[in-house]
């Protein structure tokens, strides 16, 4: 029940970081392939700015995505009861 409740947001935002990472490593790793060889060091910053706006992007997206599953709802109540017993 209550440890459920309590660790569901934790765990999905584990699972979404992951994802996200996943999928911006992937990301990385195809512009280094097609720029690094034409650019050199330049590709290489632009792999990792493309990376990193997309890891950004994806996390934006599973926020937006909250009205199904609830993950930054329960995180935003689990934090008020903290507040509200000084616990945070």
């Amino acid at each position: 029940g209550p440890v459920i409740a309590a660790l569901y947001p934790v765990g999905l935002f584990l699972i979404q970081i992951f994802v996200s990472i996943g999928f911006s490593v992937f990301l990385i790793n195809l512009v280094q392939a097609v720029f690094i060889p034409h650019l050199g060091v330049v590709g290489y910053f632009i792999a990792l700015t493309a990376g990193f706006g997309f890891f950004i992007g994806t996390l934006n997206w599973f926020r937006k995505q909250d009205n199904k599953i609830f993950a930054y709802y329960l995180m935003r109540f689990l934090r008020s009861v903290l507040v509200s017993i000084h616990l945070y």
